[in-house]
């Protein structure tokens, strides 16, 4: 039977800031990453002359930032490390947590909860906890109702006269699943396009090698995803017998912190 004890350590987390935590939305990936990183500063006091110390009102001085490595993250979350490089990012994009970068890397949660930048409950702004205007919360007129948009959506698609809409040809471009680790929305028709473009390549093994390669490096994101499989097809090269010469593409830099953006062709 378990029977945790406050004695035997706790994390101690101002009620002010509880209270924000009701009210934001996080994936359970990113609450399973930000309550490691509050574990491990929160849940341990901080150290002066080795030993712990209380602040002037007699609390214990608990740590605020700390080197939390990924396998620290993985035997606390039970996540993938690839995971936790995504938690990470967006943690740090919603300024949730903070980073202090050095000869080692270190996080804390950032506790201005002002400063966070994410969509909240009850009509609350993605920066604060100050109620949007009575302008933006108000109904919709009567003329961009969501029954009338989606009725000029249908429209526009069985009218083969008319463009799709921007939220349709938006959902055919190629991407990859993070979950699946697969592209999505390649056609058979490009298929056969790059086929007849790289006549010695096995376009679909060359695929593959590309869902391999960008699921061992989770950092590696790109805008377009088209571009990246040409790119990788044009520098791939047919062997005589049919099969193709191995190919790993490499970036001038390869670490945890690399920024999600297209690498050009010069770069590999």
């Amino acid at each position: 039977m378990a029977n945790p004890e406050r004695t035997d350590g706790c994390i101690d987390i101002a009620n002010e800031i509880v209270d924000q935590f009701l009210q934001i939305n996080l994936s359970s990936y990113e609450w399973r990453v930000l309550w490691a990183i509050l574990r491990k500063t929160y849940g341990y006091c901080e150290l002066k002359n080795g030993k712990p110390y209380k602040d002037k009102n007699g609390f214990w001085v608990k740590k605020k930032m700390d080197p939390i490595s990924y396998s620290q993250f993985e035997k606390l979350t039970g996540l993938k490390r690839w995971h936790i490089a995504r938690a990470i990012k967006k943690l740090l994009q919603k300024n949730i947590i903070k980073k202090e970068e050095g000869s080692i890397i270190k996080y804390g949660l950032q506790k201005d909860y002002i400063l966070w930048t994410i969509t909240q409950t009850g009509n609350i702004t993605s920066i604060g906890n100050t109620p949007l205007p009575k302008e933006v919360t108000k109904p919709l007129p009567k003329e961009v109702t969501t029954n009338e948009k989606n009725e000029n959506i249908t429209n526009e698609k069985n009218n083969t006269e008319q463009p799709l809409p921007k939220e349709v040809t938006k959902s055919l471009k190629i991407t990859f699943n993070d979950e699946t680790f697969k592209f999505e929305n390649i056609t058979e028709k490009k298929i056969t396009k790059w086929t007849e473009a790289f006549l010695d390549i096995n376009i679909k093994n060359e695929l593959l090698k590309m869902e391999v390669w960008l699921a061992a490096h989770p950092n590696k994101r790109y805008q377009n995803y088209e571009k990246f499989i040409v790119g990788w097809l044009s520098r791939t090269k047919g062997g005589k017998d049919g099969r193709n010469q191995k190919y790993i593409p490499i970036s001038r830099k390869d670490s945890d912190d690399h920024e999600d953006r297209d690498i050009p062709a010069g770069e590999w």
